[in-house]
Order: C-alpha cells, then structure tokens, then sequence
C-alpha cells in the first residue's frame, strides 16, 4: 500500500491518495472535496471528514469489492459536484453516486445539505453497495444499453443496498411506486424495454414529467426481489452478472 498525504488548504492533512491492493484487484482512492471550498467552509465539517473520509470509505470498498468478487482495477473518488451535475443529489439525503466506468466509481455529496450527515452515517457504506454492485455487473456486459438493463441493474444494485451486510434496510427510491403502480409503470415499459433510446433521466429521475421520480429504481427493486424471492441461494455476486432477461424470466415477475 501506498498513501500520499498533503496538507490541505483548511489545515486538515488532507488524505488525497490511497493505492490500496486488495487480493489481486488496486485500488485508487481520491478525496479531493477536502480541497473543496464548498467542504471548507461547511458548518458540518468536521463530520463530514469523518463519514466521508477514508476512515470510513476504505472498510465499506473492500467489504463490497470481496462480496462481489471484483477482479478490474478500480478508482473510487469522493467529490462535491459541479454545478451542472447538482441536479444528481437527491435533496432529501444530500448524496448521490455514479458508476462512470467499469474502473471508476464517484460518491457525491452536497455539504451544505442538512441531511447529508445522517445519510452518510445511515447509509454511506449501502450507497458504496449499490455503485459497485454496477461495477460487478460491467465485467460481464454494457450497463443501461436498453431500458430492461437499467431497470435491472439499478433494481440489482437497490437490492444490495438494501441487504447490505445481511441488515434489510429499506430505501425511499426503491419502494416510491405502491402496487397499482407497479402495474402502471411495467405496462408502460414492455414496449420500451429493448429501447437503446429511452429516456433514462425520466425514467428514473422523472426529470421530463413521463414518469413519478425514482420510477426506475423501484421497478427495478421489484424485478429484482421477485427473482430472488425465487432463487434466494443466488449470491450478490452471481446476481450481478446474470442477463436481465433471465432474472425477468426466472423470477417469474408480473403484475
């Protein structure tokens, strides 16, 4: 293991760089929020160091990264986002995350946000969970190429979340749609779920008014759950590396 410390402009050590191997597989940590002005000026400060630091990131990397059975180098970076892509936190958590790569993961966080303390401390660890539950599935196929993809992988990747560590917690996005509308929303996606042009943001973000926000992810939970309802011997890893058609197919779901 390598680690690079510089002193960061607040005067915290600022812990920029990690390279940590774990089994076969490097990781690359970077915290560059702690550089951030944003961060530095945050009343929450010193909190958010401790929750979003490496103190807490690395453990909750090398859990998920050993469950899944990660094999890709990775780069894991904790980061405040840029204007144009604040529209990602989800205001009642102040976070949010994004896997951009097969090798590159990003947690997001607002600072200024009242909940982002709470929700780095209840569910930072999940929140890794779920980003590197993608990361997984990106060794065996493209993420989100059709919308039946997305809809599983981020249902793949709420399920996760939501057992993560064998303690079921339940998400606000993975369960937003009640029974009715399941239904709704799942007659509205058969015709659209080999779509290589859907429209992601709405479908999950409800950002054009087609769908109820978090649509998407609470589909997906459901897709999901019904498969493994099914199948409950199926590890996270194997999960994450099945075609979504046959855990579509397998879990018997239906409405």
């Amino acid at each position: 293991m390598t680690k690079t410390e510089t002193p960061a402009s607040n005067g915290i050590v600022g812990e920029q760089h990690h390279d940590i191997l774990i089994g076969n597989t490097t990781v690359d940590y970077h915290f560059p929020f702690i550089d951030d002005a944003r961060f530095i000026f945050s009343p929450q400060k010193d909190l958010i160091l401790k929750l979003a630091g490496s103190e807490n990131t690395i453990p909750a990397i090398q859990k998920a990264m050993a469950e899944l059975g990660i094999r890709n180098r990775l780069s894991v970076t904790r980061l405040i986002p840029s204007d144009d892509q604040q529209w990602r936190i989800i205001p009642a958590t102040g976070t949010a995350s994004r896997t951009t790569s097969p090798t590159s993961v990003e947690l997001l966080f607002d600072p200024n946000n009242q909940n982002t303390v709470d929700s780095l401390a209840s569910w930072g660890d999940r929140q890794i969970a779920h980003e590197l539950s993608h990361v997984a599935r990106m060794e065996v196929t493209q993420l989100h190429t059709t919308l039946l993809d997305a809809l599983v992988s981020e249902g793949i990747g709420v399920y996760y979340e939501e057992f993560w560590q064998g303690e079921y917690a339940e998400s606000h996005w993975g369960h937003i749609l009640d029974e009715q509308g399941i239904v709704r929303e799942w007659d509205i996606a058969r015709p659209e779920l080999a779509s290589l042009t859907f429209d992601y943001s709405d479908w999950f973000y409800g950002r054009q008014n087609g769908h109820p926000i978090y649509t998407g992810y609470s589909l997906g939970n459901t897709i999901v759950k019904a498969f493994m309802d099914a199948h409950p011997s199926i590890s996270i890893a194997e999960l994450s590396r099945l075609p979504s058609a046959d855990i579509v197919k397998e879990g018997k779901f239906s409405t």
